[in-house]
């Protein structure tokens, strides 16, 4: 699936969006490696505040243990400027029951950023679209400590939920995001991302 930001791939320790391994191709065979691991550890990108690749992480250790790392979300768009949210899952142990973007990911260390933000959209909510950077932002609120990529995607294809993730959908104006901002009720990246992406989509 192509992505808007394919072209800007940078080598390790450049902060850029494919930080880390040095081609498309050496980040996907790594990944392969990993799920062929057959030990349900997921390892993450361990970055500097300057989003810098220092390394990988356990995502239960980066968790437990405050560890700088890389996640991202996309805001969908439908043609009439509509934004599409998700409403996490009760069952989710991280900010359950709260509003977010329309899909929301860590990036699992072998991967860009935008590759990850086009696997999960197809994830989470069914849709197979191109995305496009917007912006980056770091963000505490544990047991979170993440780089996030902001990404926009439009599309008007049709939703289909992963139920483990979301407890259902809605979507909703800018100013009708805006207003959900002040509930509070909303997870943090949803928060600190949207001033990020609002103006842009």
């Amino acid at each position: 699936m192509p992505t808007t930001d394919d072209a800007r791939e940078a080598g390790p320790g450049r902060g850029g969006l494919g930080a880390g391994p040095s081609t498309v191709r050496q980040r996907r065979l790594l990944r392969r490696r990993l799920d062929g691991l057959g030990c349900g550890v997921e390892l993450l990108y361990r970055v500097s505040s300057n989003d810098s690749v220092e390394g990988s992480v356990e995502r239960e250790v980066a968790h437990r243990s405050a560890v700088l790392h890389r996640s991202g979300i996309v805001f969908l768009v439908r043609p009439d400027r509509c934004v599409l949210l998700s409403h996490r899952s009760r069952s989710k142990a991280i900010f359950g029951d709260r509003y977010d973007a329309s899909a929301a990911f860590h990036v699992t260390f072998g991967e860009s950023y935008a590759e990850a933000a086009v696997r999960e959209l197809k994830e989470e909510v069914g849709v197979s679209a191109a995305v496009t950077f917007l912006g980056k932002f770091e963000h505490h609120d544990p047991p979170e400590h993440q780089i996030v990529g902001v990404f926009s995607s439009h599309s008007d294809a049709p939703i289909v939920l992963d139920p483990t993730e979301s407890a259902g959908y809605e979507f909703r104006s800018r100013s009708e995001v805006d207003q959900l901002l002040r509930t509070g009720s909303v997870t943090p990246w949803l928060r600190d991302g949207w001033p990020i992406a609002r103006d842009r989509l």
